[in-house]
Formats: structure tokens, sequence, C-alpha cells
């Protein structure tokens, strides 16, 4: 992991084509996601989280937004690997010591922009740390 001025950043495997929860997911739907991601970011951001729950009251507890930002998405292969940046130093810790190992996406279906009215077959809403 690397300093920022503002936290940490990291670049890390976040998802791959293949079945997940029963749905299969193929290389274009990477490249789906990549394009709604490039797209989509100056509109929303995508947070790394603490587990899926939606209160993320750990996070609450610290006064931190998120553990994490994810600033850039890419396609290596059959890969989705994401950049984090603005990674609190706790949070960095607490993967350093290897206490969250897994990444796990969520993802968003049939996304519709209500500025553009733009709908996105799938768009990366969040990572959480497992």
């Amino acid at each position: 992991m690397k300093k920022d001025n503002n936290g940490f950043t990291l670049e890390k495997e976040i998802f791959q084509a293949g079945v997940w929860n029963g749905e299969k997911y193929t290389e274009k739907d990477l490249d789906d996601i990549v394009a709604s991601f490039n797209e989509l970011k100056v509109k929303r951001d995508v947070p790394l989280k603490l587990g899926h729950t939606d209160d993320q009251k750990i996070l609450q507890r610290e006064g931190l937004a998120a553990a994490g930002w994810v600033t850039a998405l890419k396609k290596v292969g059959s890969k989705l690997i994401a950049k984090f940046e603005n990674i609190p130093k706790q949070i960095k810790n607490l993967i350093e010591q290897k206490l969250y190992k897994n990444v796990s996406c969520e993802l968003w279906f049939d996304y519709v922009d209500k500025n553009t009215g733009k709908k996105y077959p799938k768009i990366l809403s969040a990572v959480a740390l497992l």
C-alpha cells in the first residue's frame, strides 16, 4: 500500500468472469461494468465498505464515511482490478494484519441515470472487505 495525501492507496482484484451466486458473468459484462464506472464516476462515488451491511456502524463510530473509495477500474484478462484511494490508516492496518482478506463486489442491475435516463445493465455500487 502506498501513502498519499488523503490516506493510502491499493490496487486489488475485485471480480472475475464466471458464475457467482448462480448468475453467469461474461467478459462482456466486465467491459460493461468498467464502461459504466468510467461514465458515472463523476456523478457517484463507489465506497469500500467493511462487510455488506448498509449501516456501516463500525465506520460511523470512527467518524469515517467509507473505508476508502474506488477511483479507477480496469479489466485485465477476465478480471476486474480496482484502485482504492483515501484508505484511512486504521483500515490499512486491518488489511495488512489480514483481518480482512477477501473482497466482494456489490453490483446494481438495470441502473438508470436519473439525469440522462441512460440505462446501464450492471454498475459497481460498492466493494466490501470481508
